[in-house]
């Protein structure tokens, strides 16, 4: 009798507990939304799911954690106009410490730089971005490289925009280049050889209005011929420029270093090619006084070529 008495007090008692809820629910009042588990026996919210957002074009520039294939195309696809702070963030990066993976930074710069200077910038701002970029001594030595050539290709086609303050530009920014030459920090760096390189090819197959520049750039590689504080490799760099110029007085100077036997083999080297670029018939006997050494035999075979056809 107990028994029966128990259970039925049980019944009634969750009978008017579910009424109870029923009102209360029916009376709007609001219950934190109820929890599942998944699979792993984590807790999980019945809510609809929240979507991650897309990361904007540059953060997967940027991205170092990425392949170097996605974050090229993000960079080739940006849209033609790009707002100021897209622009500013994109030299930033140029800028950065490098990251361990060298490749890829290396791959996403010269990506970056080639599509702004393809999108137009405002002269201006490309060209002093670039400069800023190409003086930061704390930058990535390469990066500058990459950095000297694009602008170089940028003076070149200065030739196109029919104002005068953008000739202005391009002549100021030739002259500024030439100035990071002249720096004793980058007496080593390949940077020095790459500008008087690639401001060679602005003069002679690019803007006009650069042809008055020939004569300065000249000049400044005769300097660094003859100035033993500079790499073997640039001081080779300038005697290619010269020539290429067709600098006055390079021939004798090439003369002088080739029988210099305190000179670098590869300056000497380089010397002797000059003089078969600018020489004449008159610097026969002399290349041949070293035809039987071996280290400059083929060199001098090479330069005694060149004046036979000229």
């Amino acid at each position: 009798m107990k028994r029966k008495y128990l259970i039925a007090s049980l019944s009634i008692l969750a009978i008017g507990t579910i009424c109870i809820v029923g009102w209360r629910l029916s009376d709007g009042q609001k219950y934190p939304v109820a929890k599942t588990a998944n699979k792993n026996g984590a807790e999980k919210h019945n809510s609809e799911s929240v979507v991650p957002t897309k990361p904007s074009a540059i953060e997967t520039i940027t991205n170092a954690s990425l392949d170097w294939e996605q974050r090229v195309q993000a960079v080739r696809d940006l849209p033609i106009q790009l707002e100021a702070s897209q622009i500013e963030q994109l030299f930033a990066y140029l800028e950065q410490p490098t990251p361990k993976d060298k490749e890829s930074f290396y791959l996403v710069c010269n990506e970056i730089m080639e599509v702004l200077r393809k999108r137009r910038l405002a002269p201006d701002e490309y060209s002093i971005n670039l400069m800023k970029l190409i003086e930061s001594p704390s930058a990535n030595p390469l990066i500058r490289d990459y950095a000297v050539q694009h602008l170089a290709q940028w003076i070149s086609g200065m030739d196109t925009f029919a104002m005068e303050s953008n000739r202005e530009l391009a002549s100021q920014t030739f002259d500024a280049m030439l100035v990071e030459v002249n720096d004793p920090a980058n007496y080593g760096l390949t940077m020095t050889g790459t500008t008087l390189s690639s401001l060679a090819d602005a003069v002679n197959k690019g803007n006009p209005d650069l042809a008055d520049k020939r004569e300065a750039l000249g000049d400044v590689c005769m300097a660094i011929i003859q100035k033993d504080d500079y790499s073997a490799v640039n001081r080779s760099t300038a005697i290619q420029v010269a020539a290429r110029l067709d600098t006055p007085g390079l021939g004798a100077i090439c003369k002088t270093i080739a029988a210099n036997d305190s000179a670098p083999v590869d300056l000497r080297l380089s010397s002797i090619a000059g003089i078969g670029l600018v020489g004449g018939s008159e610097d026969i006997e002399f290349l041949k006084t070293y035809a039987d050494q071996n280290v400059f035999k083929y060199a001098v075979a090479g330069a005694l070529k060149r004046l036979a056809s000229k």
